[in-house]
């Protein structure tokens, strides 16, 4: 259908936020010379490497949500369209849809039922517009004429396509005031991408924004807007992406080995990564921010970390986390060759509004560097996380952005959320995963109060160190509809769906300092400096369970997979206080007989438990023990005082398992003297020959015996088979005494 048979349609529009006044209802005629200027776009698109426009990792496309997008229009196998206007005989002005060029298969331009090849031509560096060239002169089309003066009220001429129709629309153009660093700055809100007409309905101006302008700047013809050539922009990103690989640096994190194949429900599937990749900014010679969420008690349990900068790497230390975003700070270990600080952009999102920069879609989803260069621009400015004024991105809130002069602009920030429980509060899981376009002006003022900004607790810690919990000191109960009618607590629960019910209070613990007992009810923690209260939760305990019954039937080759009898002290609440921070203060509010009561504590480092236990492996024995710790004494009802230790490790085949030896058993004498711990154990059998243990399973004892090499001719014997040099066995020094004693 010729693109001349035009419809004029009347409407009542509402003027864009800040607008004085409403728009009153008229039927103008359209200009001719915008009528005879007006074209049609047509973006004929393809799939590249399965992808098509528009998805998730591509982006590009700021239309996408409820409207007709590039990815529809390719499902439909149609072109895309797009109003355009002629400003020469052979240039056309378009919004710039900003959809990568890799998408692209050809572009065609339908003006006065006529068809023409195009191609894009340059960019406005500006606001969002697009200039193609046609293969050919547009005939019968007339480009745009822009008077020199006019008058208001200005009015803006939208065209948009309905089916094969162009339908026209004036609106009155708005004005605002914004206040900007103390003071007042007018500005012009078009509504639309559309020229501009005088109160006599010449075009006066072009307004390629929807947003607001500065006052004026749409007047005069697009052909004088600044604007950068297609192939100039391409050097540019060649500089940007030279940038960007020198400046963003591949992050490897290792973390400690967790015994994984043994069950506990509360290994996530997080927890249990070995490693993960991750982004780091070098922001000088040797700082390096790494964009990653990881929880305080993640940190703890990483064992290495690594920058890569092409084929060179060098380690990274840790040094601390920032308190309000997913990001650690670390510090290179030596020279990385390659690897160069990124400039660091010193001007306003807000003064750059659409303005054309460049973004560097970086992922490391399948723990390798992936990455696509795009044209974006900032779209807007939203009022955000502490109202600070965050930047909109065209290309989405995940990617980095760049100025044409290859310096960083903005980076994606993770925010690092409340402190809250997974069981009940669904956005623990999602901690984290909400990002900000952080300006790199702001960047540079949070670097310098980096000590400020920064939590120094966020550390690696020893292997040991690493697995120990904050506590509350209390074992407790999930609360179900039931339980929480039979304890008169159905309202302050929810109906069971908070909180857990208590069922021992240790001693020395702060629930035992706030007088806690048996029967409260846990409801919430506030943490404090945080206004979010987390709601109390605690996961059932699923899973199989420990075969006391059965356990001389088990092959020793199993052993490992044994779950532990006791509770796992990483539950919901420990998790949380570990996460939250040893030192800071919380408000624990429970409900006792009825009535809420609550009590301040400071959040308190567990006594060591089974997992962090000082250990000892004796290995001609083939067995590692470990001392009793509070949550194993009170499993096996033991006093405080009742000697023993407890086995952790049996190797299959080996003298211990051959001698009916089992996991988690107790040991409570060697050669008839008891041993209160594992120096004790490790002193007794020393000197080898035939050992007796007394070993308790449960609420039964039973006497075996073993021979055992010496320590000093084990070690020579066993390396004299292996070919290595003799090594003696050592003692496991821990960093804290045994829990039975707190």
């Amino acid at each position: 259908m010729s693109i001349a048979r035009i419809i004029v349609v009347a409407a009542v529009l509402m003027v864009a936020a800040g607008c004085a006044g409403t728009a009153t209802a008229e039927k103008p005629e359209s200009p001719d010379s915008i009528a005879a200027s007006t074209v049609k776009v047509l973006y004929h698109l393809r799939y590249d490497e399965g992808e098509a426009p528009g998805g998730r990792h591509t982006g590009g496309w700021y239309y996408q949500a409820g409207s007709d997008g590039p990815g529809k229009a390719l499902e439909e196998k149609r072109p895309l369209e797009q109003v355009g206007y002629l400003v020469a005989a052979d240039r056309v002005l378009t919004e710039d849809l900003m959809i990568e060029d890799r998408f692209i298969e050809s572009i065609e331009v339908v003006a006065m039922g006529r068809t023409y090849p195009a191609v894009i031509d340059s960019l406005a560096l500006g606001n969002r517009g697009v200039f193609l060239k046609l293969a050919g002169i547009a005939e019968n089309a007339a480009p745009l004429t822009f008077a020199a003066k006019g008058k208001k009220p200005w009015k803006v001429v939208a065209a948009r396509l309905e089916a094969d129709e162009v339908v026209y629309t004036r609106t009155p153009m708005g004005e605002v005031r914004v206040a900007e660093q103390g003071a007042l700055r007018e500005y012009e809100r078009p509504g639309s991408v559309a020229p501009v007409v005088d109160a006599d309905g010449a075009v006066a101006g072009f307004a390629m924004s929807r947003g607001r302008m500065e006052e004026g700047a749409w007047k005069g013809s697009p052909l004088d807007w600044p604007s950068i050539g297609r192939d100039e922009f391409g050097v540019k990103m060649e500089g940007i992406e030279k940038a960007a690989g020198a400046g963003i640096l591949h992050v490897v994190i290792n973390f400690r080995a967790r015994a994984s194949r043994r069950y506990d429900m509360y290994y996530s599937r997080g927890e249990s990564l070995s490693e993960t990749h991750a982004a780091g900014l070098l922001v000088d010679g040797a700082t390096v921010l790494v964009l990653t969420g990881l929880a305080r008690r993640d940190v703890a349990r990483i064992e290495s970390v690594t920058a890569r900068c092409g084929q060179a790497s060098a380690p990274l230390e840790i040094v601390g986390a920032l308190k309000d975003y997913g990001v650690l700070v670390a510090k290179l270990d030596g020279e990385l060759e390659g690897a160069q600080p990124l400039g660091l952009w010193d001007g306003s999102p807000g003064g750059s509004l659409e303005a054309l920069f460049a973004a560097d879609r970086l992922s490391f989803e399948n723990f390798a560097r992936d990455e696509r260069f795009l044209r974006s621009r900032f779209l807007d400015i939203e009022t955000g996380y502490k109202g600070l004024g965050w930047p909109r991105v065209s290309a989405g809130a995940d990617v980095f952005v760049f100025t044409l002069d290859a310096e960083l602009a903005a980076a994606p920030l993770a925010l690092r959320g409340d402190f809250l429980m997974s069981t009940n509060d669904w956005q623990r899981y999602n901690a984290g995963e909400e990002s900000v376009s952080m300006p790199s002006a702001r960047l540079v003022d949070l670097l310098a109060g980096l000590d400020d900004a920064m939590d120094g607790s966020y550390r690696p810690l020893g292997e040991e160190e690493s697995k120990r919990m904050a506590w509350l000191g209390v074992e407790m109960q999930a609360l179900d509809v039931n339980l929480a009618r039979a304890n008169d607590a159905t309202l302050a629960t929810k109906g069971g769906e908070i909180g857990a019910l208590v069922l021992h209070v240790y001693e020395g613990s702060p629930a035992a300092e706030a007088d806690m007992a048996s029967g409260d009810i846990l409801l919430r923690v506030l943490v404090d400096g945080q206004k979010q209260p987390a709601n109390v939760g605690v996961s059932e305990r699923g899973g199989p369970q420990f075969p006391w019954g059965q356990l001389d039937e088990i092959p020793d080759i199993y052993f490992e997979q044994l779950p532990r009898p006791w509770p796992s002290r990483e539950n919901d609440v420990t998790k949380f206080l570990t996460d939250v921070g040893v030192g800071r203060t919380v408000t624990v509010v429970l409900l006792r007989d009825g009535e809420e009561h609550s009590f301040e504590t400071p959040v308190e480092m567990a006594p060591r438990d089974f997992s962090s236990a000082e250990k000892f492996e004796h290995e001609d024995l083939g067995a590692t023990v470990k001392n009793l710790t509070y949550e194993v004494r009170r499993y096996f009802q033991m006093d405080l005082a009742a000697p023993g230790v407890v086995i952790a490790e049996i190797k299959p085949g080996s003298k211990a398992s051959v001698a009916g030896l089992k996991p988690c058993e107790i040991i409570t004498a060697v050669n008839a003297s008891p041993v209160a711990d594992v120096d004790e154990f490790a002193g007794a059998v020393a000197e080898g020959g035939e050992v007796t243990f007394i070993v308790q399973r449960m609420f039964e004892s039973r006497m075996v015996q073993v021979y055992l090499e010496p320590a000093e001719e084990a070690g020579e014997g066993e390396a004299a088979m292996e070919g290595e040099t003799p090594q003696e066995v050592e003692v496991d020094e821990g960093a804290a005494g045994d829990a039975a004693g707190q």
